[in-house]
């Protein structure tokens, strides 16, 4: 297929990394399935002028607590 062209392109990375580490056995492995990752979306999606990519901050405490919390309700 080829590659869409956009002028932007924005990626919230926080998906990215929740998902290679849940595959990722050690820094390396999670390292090279990040960088892969990034490199199949670059090759999807060609932007012209723009590549912004940014991770959220820590999660406050009260929302770490809550996911805590459903993670053992669901388990």
């Amino acid at each position: 297929s080829h590659p869409i062209r956009v002028q932007h392109f924005f990626l919230d990375l926080n998906g990215i990394l929740h998902d290679v580490t849940s595959r990722g056995s050690t820094m390396e492995h999670v390292r090279q399935l990040f960088c892969n990752r990034l490199e199949q979306l670059l090759g999807l999606v060609r932007p012209t002028e723009t590549i912004f990519a940014a991770f959220d901050g820590v999660a406050p405490s009260a929302k770490m607590r809550q996911q805590r919390c459903r993670r053992f309700l669901s388990s």
